[in-house]
C-alpha cells in the first residue's frame, strides 16, 4: 500500500492533521491502534476551552480554538443521527491570590490578542457566582473568561474531525499497531520511507507525521529521530461522576480553576470532572502508557479532589464518583507542543500537547499540515520559519513557538493539564 502521507494516531491531532492534508489534495492514510477515532488519550480529556497561557501567541491560538468550536456545526459533518460535539459556554473562572502584579500583566496580554477577560474582586465574585463560597478575609480575586467553557464530548468531537477527513479523501486504518518506521540513508541524510504494522503490512510513504500522543517519544525512537525537547507519557487522575444537583445551584456556574485550593472543575451535570491544578506536585511519568490502568488508584486522591472542590462549592454532590486515569503526551521541559519537521527528511511531529491543548486540536492539525506542505515545497523552516495566519482571528502565529529546537518556554502563568 502507498500513500502521499501517513499519520500515526487517530486522536484529535492526528485526525485534524489528516483532514487539513487531505483538503490540500494529499492522499493521506491514518493508522490508529484503537477501534475508532478519539478512543485513546483524547477520550480522557476534560476538553476545557480556556485562553490563559504564558505566551501571547499561545493565548491567540487558544482563542482561535474557541472561535473554531463556536462554528463547529458549520465546519464538520454530522453523524448518521445528525449529532456533533458542541461548545458549552459556561465561562472559565480562575481563582488567584489577590494582589499579584502578574495578574494585571496577564489580563492586559490576553486583551491585546482579543480575549474577553474580567478581573473580579472578592465581593464581585460573591455577587457573580453565589454558589461559590468566599471567606470574608480570603485574599482572593478572579480572572474570568466569559466566552470560555468546555466541549461536551471530546470523543464525539474527534469522530467529527475523522468524518471531515474521510469526506476530504483520507483513509483510516483502525486496530492497526505500528511496529516500525522505515528509514534509509539518502544523499548523506536519513529519509523516511513508510511504516510497518503488526499485520506484517508495509505502507510506503515519503511523509510520516507522528501524532501518537503518549506514545510519541517511542515513535520518535523508531524513526531514529529523538528530539532535543523530550516528550514523555504523564499519568493524571481525575475524579469523574455525575452531579445532577448542579442544575439547581443558584446563579451561573463556570468552569473553575482554583489556584488557591488546587483543583479544577468541569461543571457538567452528566460528565463532572475534578482534577488538580498543581500538576508539578503530583507528576507521575510512566514507562508504558498502556499499563496506566493496571494499578489501582489510591482512594485518598479522589477524596482530596472532592474535598478541595467542596471547600469552594459547598453544594457539590458527585454521584458514582470514580477515577478517570488519563495519560498525556507532555513536553517535559516546558509543557508546550512541538509541531515541526525533524532532522529525518519527511518525518514530522505534532506532539507534546500535554492534555491542555484539546481546545486548539483542530487548529494544531492545520499547523502540522502547513509545516508538511512548506517543507515538501523545499522551504527550510529552520532557516526561514513559518508564520501561519489563523483563519478566524487573522493572528499571525509564529511556528517558532512550537519548534523542536526552541529554548524551553518559561511557565510564568502555569503549565499543567487544565484543558
Amino acid at each position: 500500500m502507498k500513500a502521499d502521507a501517513l499519520v500515526i494516531g487517530g486522536g484529535i491531532l492526528g485526525c485534524a492533521a489528516a483532514w487539513h492534508l487531505a483538503r490540500r489534495g494529499v492522499q493521506v492514510v491514518v493508522i490508529e491502534r484503537e477501534s475508532a477515532a478519539g478512543h485513546g488519550s483524547t477520550a480522557r480529556s476534560t476538553a476545557i476551552v480556556r485562553q490563559r497561557y504564558t505566551h501571547p501567541a499561545a493565548m491567540a491560538l487558544a482563542l482561535e480554538g474557541l472561535r473554531t468550536w463556536e462554528r463547529w456545526g458549520d465546519l464538520v459533518p454530522a453523524d448518521e443521527n445528525g449529532r456533533r460535539a458542541a461548545l458549552v459556554k459556561a465561562g472559565v473562572l480562575f481563582l488567584l491570590p489577590r494582589g499579584e502584579a502578574s495578574t494585571e500583566t496577564l489580563a492586559r496580554a490576553m486583551r491585546s490578542v482579543g480575549i474577553a477577560v474580567e478581573r473580579l474582586d472578592r465581593d464581585s465574585l460573591a455577587r457573580s457566582f453565589p454558589a461559590l463560597a468566599f471567606d470574608e478575609r480570603e485574599p482572593v480575586e478572579g480572572l474570568f473568561e466569559p466566552e470560555g467553557g468546555y466541549v461536551d464530548d471530546p470523543t464525539r468531537a474527534t469522530e467529527d474531525v475523522a468524518r471531515a477527513a474521510v469526506a476530504a479523501g483520507a483513509t483510516f486504518r483502525y486496530e492497526t499497531r505500528l511496529v516500525s518506521v522505515l528509514t534509509e540513508w539518502e544523499n548523506g541524510s536519513l529519509a523516511v520511507r513508510g511504516v510497518r504494522t503488526h499485520l506484517g503490512e508495509t505502507i510506503e510513504s515519503p511523509v510520516v507525521v507522528n501524532c501518537a500522543g503518549p506514545h510519541s517519544g517511542w515513535v520518535n525512537l523508531l524513526a531514529h529521530s529523538p528530539l532535543r525537547l523530550t516528550t514523555a507519557p504523564l499519568k493524571q487522575v481525575v475524579l469523574s461522576g455525575h452531579s445532577p444537583g448542579l442544575r439547581s445551584l443558584p446563579g451561573r456556574l463556570p468552569v473553575i480553576a482554583d489556584l488557591i485550593h488546587g483543583f479544577y472543575l468541569r461543571p457538567d451535570p452528566e460528565r463532572t470532572r475534578i482534577g488538580a491544578v498543581w500538576q508539578r506536585d503530583e507528576t507521575e511519568f510512566i514507562a508504558d502508557p498502556d499499563l496506566a490502568d493496571d494499578h489501582p488508584v489510591d482512594p485518598a486522591i479522589l477524596t482530596s479532589r472532592l474535598a478541595a472542590a467542596r471547600r469552594r462549592l459547598p453544594g457539590l454532590e458527585v454521584l458514582v464518583a470514580s477515577p478517570l486515569v488519563g495519560v498525556y503526551d507532555v513536553t517535559v521541559q516546558d509543557w508546550y507542543p512541538i509541531v515541526d519537521r525533524t532532522a529525518t527528511r519527511g518525518y514530522f511531529v505534532a506532539v507534546g500537547t500535554s492534555g491542555a491543548w484539546f481546545k486548539a486540536g483542530p487548529m494544531i492539525g492545520q499547523l502540522a499540515a502547513e509545516m508538511v506542505t512548506a517543507s515538501l515545497a523545499g522551504r527550510d523552516t529552520d532557516r526561514e520559519p513559518l508564520e501561519v495566519t489563523l483563519p478566524l482571528t487573522g493572528y499571525r502565529f509564529p511556528m517558532t513557538l512550537f519548534s523542536r529546537v526552541r529554548a524551553p518556554i518559561e511557565l510564568s502563568y502555569g503549565g499543567g493539564v487544565l484543558g
